[in-house]
């Protein structure tokens, strides 16, 4: 005879095989599930239930110190040819823009008044 596992919560262990004059123990079923059973599954004292992954997860959350694995993030999409040729035409506009203000200040104007 096959036996079902479970542990206190009512998920599935695996199984064992036992004789026919064995006595189920605690956590222990005869009870085959109609489906194939994985650690997501849950016996409720009398039937099986096959949970989705989002079902088991909020039926068996994280403790608060374990770290559930996280998707990486898409990486970010990365700029063309012209853009980066745009980016560098408006950066050695603005260091022009700065040259010809600095030169403002060192060059005077010259001429204009008359001696008296």
């Amino acid at each position: 005879m096959i036996i079902y596992k479970f542990d206190d919560n009512g998920f599935y262990q695996g199984t064992k095989e036992a004789p026919e004059d064995y006595q189920v123990g605690a956590y222990e079923t005869t009870i085959a599930p109609a489906f194939k059973p994985n650690g997501h599954s849950t016996f409720d004292g009398s039937t099986w239930h096959d949970l989705s992954e989002t079902a088991y997860m909020q039926a068996n959350p994280a403790p608060k110190d374990e770290k559930r694995i996280i998707p990486p993030i898409s990486p970010l999409p990365q700029p063309t040819q012209e853009q980066k040729m745009i980016a560098k035409l408006g950066a050695d506009v603005a260091q022009t823009q700065q040259m010809i203000a600095k030169l403002a200040t060192i060059v005077k104007p010259q001429g204009g008044q008359a001696n008296e």
